[in-house]
């Protein structure tokens, strides 16, 4: 794949370091726009439905993408930056995720306007996600990465003020692809306006023949479809709990949701869910015992944090081990890192501290 590709997600942060090179007053016009503008979250669902609509060929279609915006702090590096994601469907889970790192904004001395770098992780599994977890972020240095600045965009701003825009550099920018045996050349441009960002994203060959990206001249046309601040919440994520219909999963859902977390509980067909609903939970029907349910359910919360309290000694078949299981292997999936299981005293390492009465009757399932 080159390496600017298109992105279907793309979740951008953006920190300004105080360590920046002396702006000119054109430039700091242009970084202030680009400041403001390139927040909350965009897709180009319009264009792509109008390629559709009018049977344009293939190769002159726009694929679906979907990208987001979010400022975050990142102090040891300089310039305004832009961590990006990228995922097959627009979802956060591990194995769907294409590519990531992060876009430089800072002034250029040279040409008097604003670069755009592209910084590629040399770790990128260890940044999945990583707009979860700002803290991974915080410690970033330029080690951290590779770049190449033949690829780097520069921008200025019209002199009404209403767009900023500017190319790749002009045959500079290369990428040898092995499948094609050929070295490809970007092609790309950014526009960027208060409500929209675009660009080009193309490689063409040795005769100008687009290899990769799309054919025609018009630009991916990303529109803003929702705010920062939805965008903010959506990232937080949400709190997932199994076994919330009674005792301390009701309990801890009453919690969450009273200190005003968003809380999905997945549950069984026949349970009674009235007291969750009365809450405000989020229900979503489904059985830990079955792993697509649980996929099901994770796709559908987009989770932070997960609470199982599944548990039952007189079931046909148990769900303490298999159910759980299943929750364990979704989370590691699509990357939630804390899961909070309530156990028992007598589980695993403390099965000494277990009365002899209770072990003879749940010694299996601790």
């Amino acid at each position: 794949m080159p390496r600017r590709t298109a992105s279907l997600l793309c979740v951008a942060l953006l920190s300004v370091n105080a360590a920046l090179p002396a702006a000119t007053p054109e430039q700091s016009r242009t970084l202030k726009l680009i400041t403001e503008w390139v927040q909350g979250g965009y897709d180009n669902s319009a264009q792509a439905a109008a390629d559709e609509r009018k049977q344009i060929p293939d190769e002159l279609r726009h694929r679906l993408m979907h990208q987001i915006f979010i400022p975050v702090e990142a102090p040891d590096l300089e310039g305004h930056l832009v961590f990006q994601q990228s995922s097959i469907d627009g979802s956060l889970q591990r194995d769907r995720i294409t590519r990531l790192g992060l876009l430089q904004f800072v002034p250029d001395e040279t040409t008097g306007m604003i670069r755009q770098r592209e910084l590629n992780f040399r770790q990128p599994d260890d940044f999945k996600n990583a707009h979860l977890s700002p803290e991974k972020l915080a410690g970033l240095t330029l080690d951290d990465f590779t770049w190449d600045a033949g690829c780097d965009f520069q921008l200025t701003a019209s002199s009404q003020g209403d767009r900023v825009s500017g190319p790749i550099g002009a045959g500079t920018c290369k990428f040898v692809s092995e499948g094609l045996g050929k070295t490809l050349t970007a092609e790309d441009e950014v526009v960027i306006t208060p409500t929209q960002y675009w660009f080009l994203g193309r490689f063409v060959d040795e005769n100008g023949t687009v290899m990769w990206g799309n054919a025609s001249d018009e630009h991916v046309k990303m529109d803003r479809v929702a705010s920062l601040e939805t965008i903010l919440a959506a990232s937080r994520g949400s709190v997932l709990i199994f076994g919330a219909t009674r005792n301390t999963g009701l309990e801890t859902a009453r919690l969450l949701i009273g200190r005003g977390d968003q809380v999905f509980a997945m549950t069984r067909p026949t349970s009674d869910t009235a007291a969750l609903e009365q809450l405000g939970a989020q229900i979503l029907s489904g059985d830990a015992l079955n792993r697509e349910d649980v996929a099901r359910a994770f796709a559908a919360a987009m989770p932070r944090a997960v609470i199982t309290t599944i548990g039952c000694s007189r079931c046909d078949v148990p769900p303490d081990y298999i159910g759980n299981r299943n929750i364990f292997d979704a989370a590691a999936e699509t990357g939630v890192a804390r899961i909070v299981l309530v156990s028992t005293v007598g589980a695993g390492d403390s099965i000494e501290a277990m009365p002899w009465p209770v072990s003879w009757f749940l010694g299996d399932v601790a």
